[in-house]
């Protein structure tokens, strides 16, 4: 088995299942509850054909939704394109084209996730304008 930040929270989650691994505010939530929302991204991502190597791009404030993303992403064996932001809507384009990456998650597709990863809504737009999901 790889060490790799997925497999260090699978490991988490089935030695530590109820203790916090996110906490923001009054929202908390476990290592199962993140790593259950993170497989559901994974799920989510391969049905929209994402494959291993895939580059994905990130926008999402530091919020637990980052980091259920994040995990989902490495879960479904992407690449993590992290965009930043506060940079302007012109730079976004950029790093989109840049690291040519075939998906972008913006933080309305993930709202709910940390609930299990059960409720989503928004929409997940391809790097290149489609719009998917």
């Amino acid at each position: 088995m790889s060490l790799n930040l997925g497999t260090i929270l699978q490991a988490a989650a089935a030695d530590r299942p109820k203790h916090v691994a996110i906490r923001m505010d009054e929202r908390v939530l476990t290592y199962t509850q993140l790593d259950r929302a993170a497989r559901g991204v994974a799920t989510s991502l391969r049905a929209r054909g994402i494959q291993p190597g895939d580059r994905v791009a990130l926008l999402i404030p530091n919020v637990p939704e980052f980091t259920i993303a994040y995990f989902g992403i490495l879960y479904a064996g992407a690449a993590i394109v992290p965009i930043n932001v506060l940079a302007a809507a012109p730079r976004w384009a950029y790093f989109l084209a840049d690291s040519e990456a075939k998906l972008l998650i913006r933080a309305s597709v993930l709202r709910g996730a940390g609930e299990g990863g059960q409720r989503r809504s928004g929409r997940t737009a391809g790097a290149g304008g489609r719009r998917c999901g």
